[in-house]
């Protein structure tokens, strides 16, 4: 469970990345590309404009992270806006483990195991709800 800790040390480390890095990005689509060549071309053929919906994307995560109304409504419409780009259920863990291993090259030893830690429970935070919109928006309502 993503706890007040975890929230402080994913907007730290973003905050020492920069929301633009480019390093980042190039090697998170590489990482994606390695664990799932298929999955990378469901992100925009250009690098950079690939790199920049991410990257507000993840803006728009942390910012939402003190509003749980806010977060789900998010990944709600996020979830289903991938729907329509290939996105399935599956995808996020490769994603996640694409990032958190993105995050382990840019930073090295700056990823200390508790930002590691903290990184993994976003992603394990945020999956559920976008899985639950990406297969309801796959396959219609999500029976209850």
């Amino acid at each position: 469970m993503l706890n007040p800790s975890h929230i402080r040390l994913v907007r730290d480390t973003w905050a020492a990345i920069g929301s633009e890095d480019d390093v980042l990005c190039f090697l998170f689509l590489e990482e994606v590309s390695r664990r799932e060549p298929m999955l990378r071309w469901r992100f925009h053929p250009d690098q950079g404009l690939a790199g920049a919906a991410v990257f507000r994307a993840m803006d728009e995560v942390l910012r939402a992270l003190d509003s749980e109304s806010e977060l789900l409504a998010f990944l709600e419409k996020t979830g289903q806006a991938h729907a329509y780009h290939g996105f399935w259920r599956g995808d996020l863990t490769t994603l996640a483990q694409a990032w958190v291993a993105a995050l382990q090259t840019r930073l090295g030893p700056e990823l200390t195991k508790a930002r590691q830690v903290a990184w993994t429970q976003l992603w394990q935070t945020v999956s559920g709800p976008l899985e639950k919109a990406l297969f309801a928006k796959a396959r219609g309502p999500v029976p209850v």
